[in-house]
């Protein structure tokens, strides 16, 4: 099991298994890591550079969203532009996919157009 780890900004060591997280959620500089075990895991953190040291199997949907691919249940595109995703967690947690981050995003999950 590979292991991400990284300095936050408040220079404390920050530990995550990439497979157990379903997605990351920020507010301001802080992150907080939505885990498949249930559990949360907050720190302090840009999301640009969360972003860039996360392995291809996350992908960013809006300005403050990181999901994990391979933690998807659904996805549902009703046009180009508005595309919700459903995680697999006990809430069944979805998001709409900003529009900024729509192309990419259904590029990477190969939706259709």
């Amino acid at each position: 099991m590979s292991v991400i780890t990284f300095f936050d900004l408040i220079n404390e060591e920050v530990l995550l298994s990439p497979e157990k997280v379903l997605f990351f959620k920020s507010y301001d500089k802080s992150i907080t890591a939505f885990l498949s075990d249930c559990r949360q895991v907050t720190f302090t953190f840009h999301i640009s550079a969360l972003e860039c040291s996360l392995p291809v199997s996350f992908i960013r949907i809006s300005d403050n969203i990181i999901i994990h691919k391979f933690h998807i249940k659904e996805s549902m595109t009703y046009d180009p532009k508005h595309i919700i995703i459903v995680m697999n967690d006990v809430q069944n947690t979805s998001f709409i996919v900003s529009s900024h981050y729509a192309e990419k995003v259904r590029l990477n999950l190969d939706l259709p157009d």
